[in-house]
């Protein structure tokens, strides 16, 4: 098969990289935006997404997937959690690119034969993952009192492989497949629940206090880090009953399978 390397960017031709495919699963994007890089993400996220999707239809593409976020839908939620149709509430440059993105896929869907399909995952994790699940395990891996035992709020993560499951789902389906769908593990956890979890994994004690959450969230919001204390503190639920209805897919890991082969890839790190 001929091997294309292309710069993601709405200046960037992709016609020749399209010919005779039948699927394109798109997962690239700028993740992290740093000051002064918002036209750029702009450009990687949406523009460039809506140009690669555009030239796909052209070419006879029969079906587009687009890895999204959940992102697009805000930061916090109901217990109940948010719904595929719900109104998107972005949070921040790389949220309102996804959601640019997400639009502007949405109305070509509507003018020409190709599948355009949405998959919206929460915060993903497994080998190699990064950021502030990587170090949220090297905490819960120290044997140290962590003060989060009254944590309860609920939040959606989606291990990768699951979230793979759901792409291949999408990739082979028969039937005509277009529109949004939320991908997440079966159970959403709260930060005391997954460090359990972790702790268990790790064979260590869990050995959480129970600090009241005011007691936590209140100094984070006065030294302006109100964003990790939602991250902590606040619900993040996706729901995926729609998804799971029309797919009629589940995810094939748990959260203890998906978290002990993530700890064990991190184990062999070091």
């Amino acid at each position: 098969l001929p091997n294309f390397e292309l710069d993601l960017s709405s200046a960037t031709d992709f016609s020749e990289s399209l010919c005779g495919v039948h699927t394109v699963i798109h997962l690239g994007g700028m993740s992290s935006v740093e000051a002064g890089q918002e036209g750029k993400a702009f450009d990687v996220n949406s523009a460039a997404t809506q140009k690669l999707a555009e030239q796909a239809a052209l070419a006879g593409v029969h079906r587009f997937i687009f890895i999204s976020s959940a992102k697009v839908l805000g930061d916090i939620s109901s217990l109940e959690g948010m719904y595929e149709y719900d109104n998107v509430d972005p949070q921040g440059i790389y949220a309102l690119s996804k959601a640019k993105a997400e639009a502007g896929l949405s109305q070509l869907s509507e003018a020409v034969k190709m599948d355009v399909v949405i998959v919206r995952p929460p915060i993903v994790y497994g080998p190699g993952v990064k950021g502030n699940f990587r170090q949220l395990v090297r905490i819960a891996a120290k044997q140290l009192p962590l003060p989060f035992r009254l944590v309860h709020s609920p939040r959606s993560m989606v291990f990768v492989g699951n979230l793979v499951d759901q792409i291949r789902y999408c990739l082979f389906a028969e039937q005509p497949l277009s529109g949004i769908f939320h991908c997440k593990d079966s159970e959403d956890l709260s930060v005391s629940e997954l460090i359990s979890k972790i702790r268990l994994v790790l064979g260590r004690p869990i050995f959480l206090l129970p600090v009241p959450v005011f007691l936590m969230s209140l100094p984070l919001a006065v030294i302006g880090k109100q964003k990790i204390a939602d991250q902590l503190f606040a619900p993040s639920v996706l729901n995926d009953e729609l998804s799971r209805s029309i797919l009629s897919w589940s995810p094939p890991y748990t959260a203890e399978q998906g978290l002990k082969i993530t700890i064990n890839a991190l184990k062999n790190e070091t």
